[in-house]
């Protein structure tokens, strides 16, 4: 219970967490997860800021020289 409150108001108090890619709207973002389960995104954005993101940032592309 006490982790389900802890969750519920987005904290834990474990000491050591991991970061882990983790699906959030479709992609795959950056979080610190800790051993009960409880994760957080590394950077909070919101779904407009990521489509925002997906449209600036493209992969390089082959180029002649």
């Amino acid at each position: 219970m006490i982790a389900a409150l802890q969750r519920l108001f987005g904290f834990c108090r474990h000491p050591a967490m991991y970061r882990e890619h983790r699906e959030l709207d479709g992609r795959l973002v950056m979080h610190f997860v800790c051993p009960c389960g409880f994760a957080r995104p590394v950077i909070e954005r919101t779904a407009e800021e990521y489509a925002q993101l997906d449209r600036r940032v493209r992969p390089a592309g082959a180029r002649r020289v």
